[in-house]
């Protein structure tokens, strides 16, 4: 009953992201990115995925810091991106013996060093990539919605690039 209702609850976050990633505005991203993660971390809590909602706690403070940064010029700190690098490089090294664990922790290492900085374009074809990694740990902790969320997103992100490319010739 527990796969069950983690597997509804996915459903949710998965819905939300999709629609985060058609924004077209950096701050409207990361607070639908926000709500998404939250409702994620509780499906990977009940499927019993703790790498997985552990990175979706830390992809929480992360959006939220990115959702208003450009308000509170405090939140560019170097110092903020740091300290979320070390934590994932932490916990990719208290991992190492668990590939599958690792894998969240890559993809949210990865995906932090290209939105600190980046611009739409840049997070959206990251995502990709790391949706892909995603993918792969959806799968071998036999969650249904994130294997069809990861799919479905790798393709919403791509056609999302063409749009943005189509728009701007």
């Amino acid at each position: 009953m527990s796969f069950i209702i983690a597997n509804i609850i996915g459903m949710f976050a998965f819905v939300i992201s999709l629609y985060a990633f058609q924004q077209n505005e950096r701050k409207k991203i990361f607070q639908l990115q926000v709500v998404s993660n939250l409702i994620y971390l509780i499906h990977y809590a009940i499927l019993g995925a703790y790498s997985g909602g552990i990175t979706k706690i830390m992809a929480i403070l992360r959006d939220l810091i990115q959702s208003y940064k450009d308000k509170y010029k405090v939140l560019n700190s170097n110092v903020l991106f740091a300290i979320f690098i070390i934590i994932y490089l932490a916990f990719i090294v208290l991992n190492h013996k668990n590939l599958v664990a690792m894998l969240p922790f890559v993809s949210a290492l990865i995906y932090t060093l290209f939105i600190w900085y980046g611009s739409v374009k840049q997070i959206k074809f990251t995502g990709v990539f790391t949706d892909s990694i995603w993918l792969v740990y959806n799968i071998c902790v036999l969650s249904v919605p994130g294997v069809l969320a990861k799919i479905v997103s790798i393709g919403n992100l791509i056609i999302s690039l063409i749009r943005d490319r189509k728009n701007s010739n």
